[in-house]
């Protein structure tokens, strides 16, 4: 039998308050509701859970494109770097040496070689499987003794990311003062 509500802050003699029906039995509230004997459940439903981790996944999803891009976009500054640096010091040996000093690469792409006048060439590998295109000037710079200049050509060579056509950056090679620059242009 139920036992109408005291009033709040009045407990009965057994030690439930009001609006708490006897143990074990679902009762009324004072709003006329259904009460659970043990209290109101907490936790999660399964279709909360699920929404949380489809939105989860979504993110995850867009980080990890996000950072694989950047991480191919550093590798390809990273074999620019090496190339520009590359062809800084073969200006510099010209410059020291007082002879020529050639850079010239591979047919594979992915390889060139430096050498300074009748000396052995040294093959170098571009970082990261990047490859190195020919776009103007030749496969091959040379500069001379004494300034480290060029012939009024200069070149430029396009490097370009294995994984993305459309990762690419321009080391520029400026004709007679044998300059060198990296840019996201070929222009």
């Amino acid at each position: 039998m139920y036992r109408p509500a005291r009033r709040l802050g009045e407990e009965d003699g057994a030690g439930r308050w009001p609006g708490h029906p006897p143990s074990g039995r679902l009762g009324l509230d004072r709003r006329g509701r259904l009460v659970n004997p043990h209290g109101p459940r907490s936790g999660f439903t399964l279709v909360e859970i699920l929404v949380v981790l489809a939105i989860l996944g979504i993110l995850m999803g867009l980080f990890g494109l996000t950072l694989l891009r950047s991480l191919r976009q550093s590798q390809l500054r990273e074999a620019a770097s090496q190339l520009a640096g590359d062809l800084r010091r073969s200006r510099a040996d010209a410059q020291n040496s007082g002879q020529a000093s050639t850079l010239t690469l591979d047919s594979a792409k992915t390889r060139y070689t430096r050498m300074v006048g009748a000396g052995a060439p040294q093959a170098l590998d571009v970082p990261n499987g990047v490859t190195v295109t020919a776009v103007e000037g030749g496969p091959s710079v040379t500069y001379r003794p004494p300034f480290g200049t060029l012939g009024a050509d200069g070149a430029v060579w396009e490097v370009q990311s294995p994984a993305s056509a459309d990762l690419r950056l321009y080391v520029k090679v400026v004709g007679i003062t044998g300059k060198v620059m990296i840019s996201a242009t070929q222009d």
